[in-house]
């Protein structure tokens, strides 16, 4: 499971919270309208256990405050998307492109088949976030 945004938005969709959404020269692009933007997509068979860590290569810029952060949310079967499902991460404020690694396969909650997957790049309104590449990594 590897989306790098190449061609078009790879399955993802806005969720809420996110305007002037689109593909652009290899990147996922859009704006943050609130304080929980989100995007979606469906995994169907997405096995837990073969995939330990997720990759997230993202630049975040506009005025980052102290404690900004992304969130990653998964679903499993036909379960809703709830917050012991998830894993939230420290944002680099510098405006750079950074690459983010999430530990997953050490979550209690990461099991089964994932179904769907929910990202919040921020949590914060007026953000400018261009997602470069997202992928898991087999275990």
């Amino acid at each position: 499971f590897r989306w790098n945004f190449d061609e078009d938005a790879d399955g993802w969709a806005a969720f809420m919270g996110i305007d002037a959404y689109r593909a652009e020269e290899g990147s996922l692009c859009f704006k943050t309208t609130n304080t929980d933007p989100a995007i979606t997509r469906s995994t169907k068979g997405l096995r837990a256990a073969r995939y330990g860590k997720l990759h997230i290569r993202m630049q975040v810029t506009g005025e980052i405050p102290e404690q900004a952060a992304a969130q990653l949310f998964w679903t499993i079967g036909a379960g809703k998307t709830i917050e012991s499902q998830s894993r939230s991460f420290a944002l680099e404020r510098d405006g750079a492109v950074h690459d983010y690694i999430l530990e997953l396969a050490a979550h209690p909650r990461w099991r089964g088949t994932i179904t769907s997957l929910r990202f919040d790049p921020c949590n914060f309104s007026g953000a400018e976030i261009r997602i470069e590449e997202i992928s898991f990594n087999r275990q």
